[in-house]
């Protein structure tokens, strides 16, 4: 298959769980024989505008985190142009959309083509965004509400427009719904997967627990 993955983050550095689902997810499948291209807004750590990662070729929106409503247009600009331009060049079967900010610039173009489309929820746009952006003056919570309500309507407005939705929890799946009316059965339920061969029992508990000077009767997580 030919998918296109759309992400706000990179799987050039694998930092927290977004990036490691997408990174997963798209690697694998490229392992597999499947042809993967990934666009997404190029970031401080980037020194490119494209480049290739096990398989999956990673095509980067300009973008500046502070240059307000011009910068914005200009970065979903790029990625509809990019988008097209891959569209015409191996005829994308599906797209993977993995966050809504990169995925609005092309999803009206994507629905205009009939490609199928699936949203992979990890959070809420609009909650991550205040989880990181208290203020406590008066008009600093005002301007941080507004641009939460920004964000919540660019995300409902992406992930209406796909046909399914997957998630890792029921507990994503129920805010989907509370939140942007999502109903049940157009959201997938697929828990996180473990790489069995990096993540395994070890043969003698006893022996790590000497190597990292643990005590045997102390409980650990």
């Amino acid at each position: 298959m030919r998918l296109l993955f759309l992400s706000d983050v990179s799987i050039k550095r694998v930092i927290g769980g977004a990036e490691r689902v997408l990174f997963e997810q798209s690697t694998r499948l490229a392992a597999k024989g499947h042809a993967i291209r990934l666009i997404t807004r190029h970031l401080p750590e980037h020194r490119t505008g494209r480049e290739v990662i096990q398989g999956v070729e990673e095509i980067r929106c300009a973008f500046e985190p502070k240059g307000g409503m011009r910068s914005t247009v200009r970065t979903w600009r790029q990625a509809r142009r990019h988008f097209l331009s891959l569209h015409e060049q191996m005829q994308v079967d599906c797209l993977n959309i993995h966050q809504p900010f990169t995925g609005f610039g092309i999803i009206s173009a994507a629905v205009a083509l009939g490609i199928p489309r699936v949203y992979t929820c990890h959070s809420l746009w609009a909650e991550e965004y205040l989880s990181r952006n208290v203020n406590g003056r008066p008009t600093g919570r005002i301007l941080s509400r507004i641009c939460a309500e920004a964000r919540k309507w660019i995300e409902n407005r992406v992930i209406l427009s796909c046909h399914r939705v997957v998630v890792l929890s029921r507990y994503t799946q129920e805010k989907l719904r509370r939140v942007h009316g999502i109903p049940s059965d157009r959201v997938k339920v697929v828990p996180g997967g473990v790489d069995l061969l990096r993540f395994c029992p070890a043969d003698d508990k006893a022996a790590v627990r000497r190597q990292l000077s643990i005590p045997a009767d102390r409980f650990v997580v």
